[in-house]
């Protein structure tokens, strides 16, 4: 039976065809968390260009290193205070209290810095969660205190952020952008053979 997973959102492919740029900008800014520089960077473009698969595949990478953790959040199945709580979660453990966000701000900044871990955060759509700005503040607070923590952030537009975030808060951010280009024709048949390949293992031409 074929494996239509190949064609869900949630699939994750071993190699990402074409994106070598893109795959390079994010690791070079992942790297640099390990030499103590906290950054954001928004990567966008139209849907279905592989952002979200460029930065899961890219993270997933980078998660196997040592003192090293990484999560990946879909802001338009959370609020503000469930991604804090899951960002929690993946530092300090499963906890079921109800926690205000400075005592979890403030759990998670000692897990890090006791353990001398780099943090990559990655939200997708972050245009998409009410109230993301109280979200960002708290994540800033935490690059501020611990020195080794890296936003990724997600979206179709460059200027989303900048409409989202009051001007105070996005000088502190101080994000850089990285445009995901539409796919050539002849790069979008290319992923098609590879995913059918996958899928059903082999591609017949006509």
């Amino acid at each position: 039976m074929p494996s239509l997973k190949v064609f869900t959102d949630e699939y994750l492919p071993e190699v990402i065809i074409d994106r070598e740029n893109e795959q390079e900008r994010i690791k070079g800014f992942l790297q640099d968390l390990l030499k103590g520089m906290s950054r954001v960077l928004c990567i966008y473009g139209k849907p279905g260009v592989g952002k979200t698969l460029v930065a899961k595949h890219v993270l997933n990478q980078f998660d196997e290193l040592e003192n090293v953790v990484s999560i990946y959040l879909n802001a338009s199945t959370l609020t503000p205070n469930l991604a804090l709580k899951e960002i929690y979660e993946v530092v300090c453990g499963e906890d079921s209290r109800k926690l205000p966000s400075p005592s979890m701000v403030s759990e998670i900044t000692r897990k890090l810095l006791r353990k001398s871990v780099a943090l990559a955060i990655a939200i997708d759509n972050f245009d998409r969660m009410s109230g993301i700005e109280n979200l960002l503040w708290n994540i800033n607070h935490l690059m501020e205190k611990v020195g080794r923590v890296g936003l990724i952030l997600i979206s179709t537009s460059e200027f989303e952020i900048r409409n989202l975030v009051g001007g105070r808060l996005f000088s502190r951010l101080k994000p850089e952008f990285h445009e995901f280009k539409l796919y050539s024709a002849e790069r979008l048949y290319e992923i098609l053979e590879h995913r059918i390949k996958q899928a059903y293992g082999s591609w017949q031409k006509n």
